[in-house]
């Protein structure tokens, strides 16, 4: 993953964030006045009287909804840059090795797909690829498995060499470079 879908995934996460910040604001400042005041027609009519009034009014809830929604926010940020920050990683400390392609898997799918208004349903294909390395110090045989690929690897087939680079530390995290 580059640098610029890094970017763009950080980018809108900044915006879910924000957005989730004031939903939980909104809504933490609900749940503080139906805990003050559990009649709701007293709490819509507050509501839509003076929105902001009303949310300076449940001040408590109003921060702990927002408090709540930032670390909600917080964990969807780590979550989304996570695979490129790992992948970063790789390639910067990896180890390199030269592994075997075993397979190209192809696995048929379906979608929907509208042509002239009209819904009908498309096939399609994706591809795994699957290689194997021995590794020379423990005669251990390791396989791997890539994500899932639009188009079929052509320059790939079984019997040929793919360079996939393995956390020396960790052999199950992996990049096969296709």
């Amino acid at each position: 993953m580059g640098c610029l879908r890094l970017g763009c995934a950080f980018i809108m996460t900044i915006i879910y964030v924000a957005l989730l910040l004031a939903l939980g604001s909104f809504l933490g400042a609900l749940a503080d006045a139906y805990i003050v005041n559990s009649n709701i027609e007293a709490i819509v009519s507050a509501l839509l009287a003076s929105p902001t009034g009303f949310l300076f009014q449940h001040q408590w809830g109003t921060i702990i909804g927002a408090a709540l929604s930032c670390v909600l926010g917080v964990m969807m940020l780590l979550s989304a840059l996570k695979p490129g920050l790992e992948s970063n990683w790789l390639e910067k400390y990896g180890k390199p090795i030269n592994a075997t392609v075993t397979e190209i898997e192809p696995k048929s799918r379906s979608r929907r797909a509208k042509t002239k208004g009209k819904s009908r349903r498309e096939l399609y294909f994706t591809y795994f690829v699957v290689a194997e390395w021995k590794d020379p110090r423990t005669n251990k045989l390791h396989f791997f498995h890539s994500g899932e690929l639009k188009t079929n690897p052509e320059k790939l087939f079984p019997g040929c060499g793919i360079r996939i680079l393995i956390d020396p530390r960790d052999i199950g995290r992996y990049k096969m470079e296709i």
